[in-house]
């Protein structure tokens, strides 16, 4: 279940750049309904300088059978979107989303 109190590592790797890092925790809740799971996490940089706060939701969409996600944080004044699939013999979820044309980082 994606509720609870969590450790969180993110990384974020761009084409010619070094891999940025950053620990931290999360902390996540049911919201409306128990629709959707809240997650807000907090990271301070380990390699780099990537510090973040960022706010996730996450759901699953009945019509189309798949996992979601939009995302905001500090990084950015734009938000992210991914979905896709949990695969329950490995227990992962995972979640592909597409840069917009144009959009910067």
């Amino acid at each position: 279940m994606l509720t609870g109190d969590w450790k969180v590592e993110a990384k974020m790797m761009m084409p010619g750049a070094p891999t940025l890092t950053a620990i931290g925790s999360g902390q996540s809740r049911w919201i409306l309904g128990k629709r959707f799971v809240q997650l807000n996490t907090a990271c301070k940089p380990a390699v780099g300088n990537l510090s973040s706060e960022s706010l996730s939701l996450y759901g699953f969409d009945t019509r189309t059978k798949k996992y979601t996600l939009v995302g905001l944080d500090t990084l950015g004044t734009y938000y992210v979107t991914a979905e896709g699939d949990f695969d329950t013999a490995s227990k992962t979820l995972t979640l592909l989303g597409e840069e917009r044309p144009g959009q910067q980082l």
